[in-house]
């Protein structure tokens, strides 16, 4: 059982309240259970000369399954393994699917705001510029978030053919 007084060797505590859960990257669980592939090694790779099965062992969903691959594939690259073994492991180990995962970004293209515009919602909401982005293209997926980011630049004094320029409806 986790508890908040457990002691590192050094007597520090470790407050476990303060810890990031991890969830699983397909259902949100956050309950795992401890699972191992087993691979065959050739016993001409391996450092015995003999074929072996080696335990890669891999935390799994206890709700749907689904092996966490971030956490194994950060543990691997703990190690000094040549590049292409390091493939020839990753091919052998992660699926061979699409699927999502959490940390890698995909190719969306990059949309481009006037400044002004970043500047004002930045200044507005209180919030960082990349965070201003999004906050407009949240207002662009409907009409009436179109209307309202219009009036916003207008109570801010933005000339109205800026506004227009940005393909917002002027009323």
């Amino acid at each position: 059982m986790l508890t908040d007084d457990k002691k590192r060797p050094d007597g520090l505590q470790i407050d476990l309240t303060q810890a990031e859960t991890i969830l699983c990257e397909k259902c949100g669980n956050g309950l795992f259970i401890q699972s191992f592939f087993l691979k065959k090694v050739s016993r001409l790779v391996s450092p015995t000369g003999q074929e072996a099965v080696i335990p890669v062992q891999v935390y799994s969903c206890g709700n749907c399954g689904h092996p966490n691959w971030l956490e194994l594939v950060n543990e691997v690259q703990r190690y000094d393994i040549k590049p292409e073994i390091l493939y020839k492991l990753y091919i052998d180990i992660l699926p061979k699917k699409k699927i999502w995962l959490k940390y890698v970004k995909g190719r969306k293209q990059m949309i481009e705001y006037p400044k002004w515009a970043l500047e004002i919602i930045s200044n507005h909401y209180q919030v960082n510029f990349r965070t201003a982005k999004e906050h407009i293209e949240m207002f662009l997926l409907t009409e009436g978030g179109m209307y309202e980011l219009a009036e916003l630049f207008r109570k801010y004094g933005t000339d109205p053919k800026e506004i227009k320029k940005l393909g917002l409806p002027i009323k």
